[in-house]
């Protein structure tokens, strides 16, 4: 975890903010005995290139599901998209993380999600 500090001024009062980067996107600040922890809501380029793959599909911000693209039962491949987001006047296309099979869809096309909701889950394809 990389730790820095700096002096700030907040209403005329100098004050020592201390802030920690957890890992790529998230950080936790602390101001004056207060602190807060923070993360990156957007996936930036190449950003999902250094991420672990996991079968747990989430949501990445808050938005309007435009549309899901599978079903249970639905074999996937890595970097698939499997749904549509619209965020910020933007469309995102979530995309699969690992090859595997869908377990579980509780996304629903036409629905509001907040991000870190969960939408999508695959199982993993093992090998045999």
């Amino acid at each position: 975890m990389q730790d820095n500090r700096a002096v700030v001024l907040v209403d005329g009062i100098k004050l020592v903010a201390q802030f920690m980067r957890r890992q790529r996107g998230q950080m936790y600040c602390s101001i004056g005995g207060r602190g807060g922890f923070f993360k990156d809501l957007i996936i930036l380029d190449g950003a999902v290139d250094d991420a672990e793959g996991g079968g747990r599909v989430i949501a990445p911000m808050h938005g309007l599901l435009l549309e899901v693209l599978v079903q249970p039962g639905d074999k996937v491949s890595k970097g698939q998209t499997l749904a549509v987001l619209e965020a910020m006047k933007m469309h995102y296309e979530i995309q699969a993380e690992i090859d595997g099979t869908v377990a579980e869809v509780t996304a629903v096309a036409g629905k509001q999600v907040a991000a870190d909701d969960v939408l999508i889950d695959i199982n993993e394809n093992q090998d045999d």
